[in-house]
């Protein structure tokens, strides 16, 4: 019952490469993506095609070769029982390589990927993976299928539990943590034991039954300790050193008594066991007298056999551990020298620290502690039991005394002077809720704390909009006109058939629809003599267009649904309208005031209004929504600035001349996206610039919206553009905020490494390649006068605001970073476009024709020169 038990994790990781161990089943799904002729890239029909893997040796040679199999029609399956045979004496683990390769006619072969292939001499419970491999030679790892044995399940394998549950998983890990954390009261006077202090030196873990309480405690001068268990490469039991006299944390003056232990287990899943009850704190992991001054890679070293076999399979730097007369030894591999780095004891040596101890209960896959009826799960009490921290469990909001980012930041780095926990990723996870949640972590990538949020946000608060300036705060009325001007994607060409075909809130519009003109005026739908609900048909603004869906509809219902949900506002008490009096084809010089065609708008304006007084209602326009330029490409920046701004101003003073009303009139930009790289970007520099002018709010680019053709937004993507504005409309008209965007703020460099910061909406950043179509180093393009440089280690930084590269040379002179300007990604078919792989961490979701689509920041079309900072 000592021997320790090796909880395993992927067979393949995300790069492609490979860590299989003896005796395990590696399986690897395979998918070839393509373009279709809209959207991300899909996988392929590879029925009747042929496929292989190679295992070779540092030589080349080819050790064994499988033959793939058709779990279905667009994926092929590899597996691969590993065997000694795979490790040849004189071979050290990481010099295999797999190959995937297509067969072809007449002998021939297409490479597809190569890879790392290491064996290890570990134990089986791998899930399964699968590889997707895009055109550019991109790919990412997604697990699939079965998710392999439990980590009990594998416990019990290893004959160290009784029963594959949570129960007796959790008492083994207790055992384990005991163990450890009385090893370390004989080593170097460092003096441990598993506790935390709470009240007169005792903390009490709630087990989920009525008379069950488990204790742990020392004195006051004793140094407190519990190991936990790290999942790197799917490892279980590591444990790291302090030497403070007590685990506790000054938080609003207040001493508090805190911490988390988590225990991590089983095909990439994170189990903890929580603080819980009324008394409840959560464990803290300590160990010995030799600190561990990288506690990532010890906290994700394996065990082998003993110091040779170590060796063997590691390379320079690389962490292992063996067991040495009961106990656990952690070496690291310095110029293929074993280096004695820590130990701990096996739980055989200190099993009486089981006794008074009760499992917690185990469901969903996670171990907690939570009284059934308990309201708030405390994290941190003060001595005198008040929650200080805690975790509503209705809905998991933090709650407790700590009112600043800085005194929570305070307590995640608190956690750290006594955690060790290894993971996949850079973010290791100090608090979870049931669903896997981070709810406090920390970054160990930026060493930064994370806090009060969720997995897909990395814990990270949304950015705070600034307020409007007191005189542009809009002065809402019964009816609030939300306008669209442009050219031909402000009148939904090529939309069709049209998708908003039914109202569902108080919206309004024309009866001819949004596209109306007025009869006897200029246009070819008249019908603005009456008012009708909000609905996107086919009609035409202009003879021999096709014209269907716009913006209008999904603005205004995706305005009313936010304002309900956020604001407490019934859709019944705040009546949008909105019409669109754009021009296909047309130039911003046919579209301002002095132009004939902005008779349209002003119709739209003075009917509106008319239709209003007729109700007996209050009317007013708010925002006009442009979706303009890709006839002015060729115009120069400063130039389409100067007509965009002047535009607004006459827009601004004929409206508040009809209603009325004082508030202002803005103009909210859609930044296209339509030649930025072959026209050179001037287009996009100036919508970029005038909407950081007072009187304007920049929305979104449009390379991620789906197209009917080279140049115009589909159906989807002119609803997608709808809620975009209508979010960014209810941020500016009823949080009176200035809408959010991730806004490129800098770019410096140091030494060779160049970072560009951002205002970020929701944090952190993500390179996503997945979601958004692969481009060329993310759709970043650094250059100077000597030309462009070549990037490596695209990643992101900066408390996950920043995104940094490495750059091959030194920056010369004018040195500039560009994204979204020179590179357009695989499968987008928008014309001379530009595109990035950059966006936050926004959860907003749009339902559009029973899909679900992400409604994420994506970063502009803009070039930023780039300061020294060395």
């Amino acid at each position: 019952m000592n021997a320790p038990v090796q909880i395993e994790g992927a067979v393949y990781r995300p790069d492609g490469s490979a860590i299989v161990r003896l005796g395990q089943l590696a399986r690897l799904d395979l998918q070839i993506l393509g373009p279709v002729e809209s959207g991300p890239m899909v996988p392929q029909d590879l029925d009747g095609r042929h496929f292989v893997q190679r295992i070779l040796d540092r030589d080349g040679n080819p050790l064994i070769e499988i033959e793939a199999s058709h779990p279905d029609a667009t994926t092929v399956r590899f597996e691969l029982a590993v065997t000694e045979a795979l490790l040849p004496a004189d071979a050290k683990a990481a010099d295999l390589t797999h190959v995937l390769v297509e067969l072809l006619d007449g002998d021939q072969e297409d490479d597809i990927v190569a890879r790392p292939f290491s064996v290890r001499r570990l134990r089986a419970g791998a899930p399964d993976a699968q590889l997707s491999v895009g055109p550019p030679d991109r790919f990412a790892v997604r697990y699939v299928g079965a998710p392999g044995a439990s980590a009990a399940q594998q416990v019990r394998d290893a004959g160290l539990i009784e029963e594959a549950t949570g129960d007796a998983l959790a008492g083994w890990l207790i055992i384990q943590a005991g163990a450890a954390a009385t090893e370390a009261l004989g080593d170097e006077e460092t003096g441990a034991l598993a506790s935390i202090a709470q009240r007169e030196a005792q903390a009490v873990q709630a087990v989920g039954t009525r008379e069950g309480q488990a204790v742990s405690a020392v004195g006051t001068r004793e140094t407190q300790a519990l190991a936990s268990v790290d999942n790197r490469e799917a490892q279980a039991i590591q444990s790291v050193a302090t030497r403070q006299d007590e685990a506790t944390t000054a938080l609003g003056g207040v001493q508090t008594t805190a911490a988390a232990a988590l225990v991590v287990a089983g095909n990439n899943e994170v189990q903890r066991v929580g603080a819980a009850g009324s008394q409840a704190v959560a464990l803290v992991v300590a160990e010995g007298a030799n600190q561990i001054a990288d506690i990532e890679d010890a906290g994700a070293a394996l065990f082998y056999d003993d110091t040779v076999d170590g060796i063997a399979n590691t390379v320079d730097g690389e962490w292992f551990k063996t067991t040495e007369d009961g106990r656990i030894v952690t070496y690291k591999n310095v110029s293929e020298e074993a280096v004695k780095k820590a130990s701990a004891p096996s739980s055989e040596d200190v099993s009486d620290v089981r006794d008074g101890l009760e499992v917690v209960e185990a469901a969903n896959g996670f171990l907690y502690g939570v009284e059934p009826d308990a309201e708030i799960v405390p994290v941190v009490v003060d001595a005198d039991g008040r929650v200080l921290l805690g975790i509503k469990a209705a809905d998991g909001e933090i709650v407790g005394r700590a009112s600043t980012s800085e005194t929570l930041g305070a307590l995640a780095n608190s956690f750290l002077n006594a955690w060790a926990l290894a993971t996949e990723g850079p973010v290791v996870p100090l608090l979870m809720d049931r669903d896997g949640r981070v709810l406090i972590g920390y970054d160990t990538d930026e060493r930064t704390p994370i806090l009060s949020g969720f997995a897909a946000t990395g814990g990270y608060a949304p950015l705070t909009l600034p307020d409007l300036p007191p005189g542009d705060v809009p002065v809402l009325a019964d009816y609030n006109g939300l306008f669209v001007d442009g050219q031909s994607n402000s009148v939904g060409q090529g939309a069709t058939p049209p998708l908003t075909t039914s109202q569902i809130y108080f919206n309004l519009t024309f009866v001819a629809g949004p596209k109306a003109t007025k009869a006897g005026s200029l246009g070819d739908n008249p019908g603005t003599g009456s008012l009708k609900p909000l609905v996107e048909d086919a009609a035409t603004n202009t003879t021999g267009n096709n014209q269907g869906e716009t913006l209008c509809s999904r603005m205004a219902n995706s305005a009313s649904k936010r304002a309900a949900v956020e604001n407490g506002i019934a859709p019944a008490d705040l009546v949008f309208f909105s019409a669109t009096a754009g021009h296909s084809g047309y130039s911003i010089t046919q579209l301002k005031s002095d132009a004939a065609w902005f008779q349209v708008f002003e119709d739209q304006v003075t009917e509106f209004h008319a239709r209003a007084v007729s109700a007996g209602k209050t009317s007013a326009v708010h925002i006009v929504s442009w979706v303009q330029g890709e006839a002015d490409v060729g115009m120069g920046t400063l130039t389409y600035v100067g007509h965009v701004t002047t535009l607004q101003a006459d827009i601004q003073a004929f409206v508040q001349g009809v209603t009325g009303q004082t508030s202002p009139v803005v103009m909210a930009i859609t930044q296209i996206s339509w030649k930025a790289v072959t026209e050179g970007g001037d287009l996009q520099a100036a919508l970029y610039d005038a909407s950081q002018q007072p009187g304007f709010y920049f929305v979104t680019p449009t390379y991620h919206l789906p197209v009917s053709d080279t140049i115009h937004y589909d159906e989807v993507g002119q609803a997608l553009l709808g809620e975009y504005h209508g979010r960014a409309a209810k941020q500016y008209l009823i949080d009176r905020k200035r809408p959010a965007f991730l806004k490129p703020v800098s770019a410096t460099c140091n030494g060779l490494v160049v970072t560009f910061w951002f205002e970020v909406p929701q944090r952190p950043l993500v390179l996503d390649t997945e979601n958004l179509a692969v481009t060329t180093d993310y759709g970043c393009a650094i250059e100077d006068d000597t030309g462009l440089l070549t990037l490596s280690d695209g990643r992101v930084v900066g408390n996950g605001s920043a995104i940094s590269f490495t750059i091959s040379r030194p920056l010369g002179a004018n040195p500039v970073g560009r994204w979204g300007l020179d590179y357009l990604g695989a499968g987008l078919t928008l014309g001379g476009a530009g595109s990035t792989n950059l966006r936050d961490s926004t959860a907003d979701t749009a339902e559009i024709d029973g899909d679900e689509y992400p409604l994420w920041h994506v970063c502009p079309h803009r070039a930023l020169p780039i300061i020294i900072v060395d």
